[in-house]
């Protein structure tokens, strides 16, 4: 242990000490995973092992509006029962001295392998250099040394230095990795490596659409449901259109057998949602959490700043696929959470945190207010579906609209502080945060015909402390 990482352990010790006086504030979520303090971003090497489900995760914890990146870890056994560990990756190398970006984790021979990217700031041109980090566990909480498997002078001169974010999968005998990555020309990319082990990496070619689709693509993960192999990718400077790529930076999903031509599809089109990242269960599920947060560039807040900490993960998701389309919803494991069931006519008052799922078999036009602004709203007319606030409860955040053929049944899955919304059985989906002033809000429901809603109040995930990284 070099005097780098002794410094900055025990300068996140101080940071994290915060932590009690922000426990008890009203908006701490009690459904999805948050940082102790300071700031959350990106999901990262999620994966099963040993018995227990790793939710690795971007974290800043010296202020709740960013700062020097180190990877969080928390672990479960059941999706329900989480416990904190603390940071297994410190930015403490000549490589990664200016933060731990993100990648992901496979396992081979029973060893947990991780991949990250070291974040280097330069002097000079290039101003950056992001090098591929791996580590290993045998317990998936002590890990080796880092070593350095692509340095940043090893990448294609056909890009610029943003380069990052590795994804490993493996693809029959050999493994895979795609980075996230820039042109020269300022179009998005991705870069694809292969390797017989894990330690040696050879580049394999670098894939880029037909059309160009924003300047930079970051997080990108390769999958396979059923027969295709998909492409999810997080694309920054996508113009906005009226019904697609609302948000400051997208998230996205294609069918890899359309290269160069991609379709694209938005996998969240609510206010807080980016860089998702998909791993796959022992029982075959495969399970997406994303970033529910958004870049600082969104031109809305979250009053959260106030007590120390930022943003959060989704709930976890699954991802089936049906005739070339993606669903996607919470996972079952969720619904252990239920507690008494209540139906909804007209009004109900609601005790956070809450599951509601809404039947509408006539196609009927809706509208449902929750607390004193927050609107989910179709129009049967013009078929369009309609994410809005009303009130100061978005801390700035506007509306979000999608076009749908029609709505048949919604579920939402309502927190102290965010609501994620899952429309017919998942083909679209809305999340955001939201700021009412108390777990108690009103449920207020206008529609056409009567809808039928079934609620169920939900007890709270635990969240303890453990003590590996100290």
């Amino acid at each position: 242990m070099n005097v780098l990482t002794t410094v900055l352990q025990q300068y996140l010790s101080s940071c994290e000490k915060t932590q009690e006086a922000h426990e008890n504030d009203k908006w701490r979520l009690r459904l999805h995973l948050m940082p102790p303090t300071g700031f959350m971003n990106d999901p990262n090497g999620l994966c099963w092992f040993k018995g227990l489900w790793h939710v690795f995760f971007q974290y800043a914890p010296s202020s709740p509006e960013g700062g020097l990146k180190y990877w969080g870890h928390y672990t479960s056994p059941d999706m329900l029962h989480w416990t904190y560990w603390g940071t297994p990756l410190i930015p403490d190398q000549p490589f990664d001295c200016h933060g731990e970006y993100s990648g992901s984790a496979i396992v081979k021979d029973d060893v947990l392998h991780v991949f990250c990217s070291g974040n280097l700031f330069l002097q000079g041109n290039p101003p950056r250099a992001f090098s591929v980090i791996h580590v290993t566990s045998k317990d998936g909480f002590h890990f080796s040394e880092k070593e350095v498997v692509i340095s940043s002078e090893e990448y294609p001169q056909a890009c610029s230095c943003q380069i990052r974010d590795p994804k490993v999968w493996k693809d029959g005998s050999e493994y895979r990795m795609v980075l996230g990555a820039q042109t020269i020309n300022e179009t998005g990319a991705v870069l694809i490596y292969h390797s017989a082990d894990l330690d040696h990496w050879d580049f394999e070619r670098m894939m880029v659409p037909g059309k160009d689709f924003g300047y930079m693509w970051e997080c990108p993960d390769v999958f396979k449901i059923n027969d295709s192999n998909y492409l999810s990718l997080s694309p920054q400077g996508i113009p906005s259109e009226e019904f697609r790529y609302a948000n400051v930076f997208q998230s996205v999903w294609t069918n890899m057998r359309d290269e160069p031509n991609f379709t694209y599809t938005e996998w969240d089109k609510g206010f807080d949602f980016y860089a998702p990242q998909t791993f796959a269960a022992p029982d075959g599920r495969r399970i997406l959490y994303g970033w529910m947060g958004m870049d600082a560039l969104a031109g809305y807040s979250n009053p959260t700043i106030k007590y120390g900490w930022q943003h959060a993960q989704t709930l976890p998701r699954v991802i089936t696929e049906k005739n070339g389309i993606l669903y996607q919803i919470p996972v079952k494991e969720i619904e252990q959470l239920r507690m008494s069931s209540f139906s909804v006519e007209e009004s109900a008052k609601l005790l956070l945190p809450c599951e509601l799922a809404l039947q509408n078999p006539d196609n009927s036009s809706f509208d449902l207010m929750l607390g004193t602004g927050l609107h989910f709203a179709f129009e049967q007319n013009d078929s369009v579906l309609r994410l809005y606030f009303t009130d100061e409860t978005g801390s700035g955040r506007t509306e979000r609209k999608a076009k749908v053929k029609g709505v048949k049944n919604v579920r939402l899955w309502i927190d102290t502080s965010s609501v994620e919304i899952f429309v017919n059985d998942g083909t679209v989906v809305f999340s955001t945060r939201f700021y009412p002033d108390s777990d108690k809000i009103e449920l207020y429901v206008r529609a056409d015909h009567p809808c039928a809603i079934t609620g169920w109040n939900l007890k709270p995930i635990t969240m303890e402390r453990g003590q590996i990284y100290v």
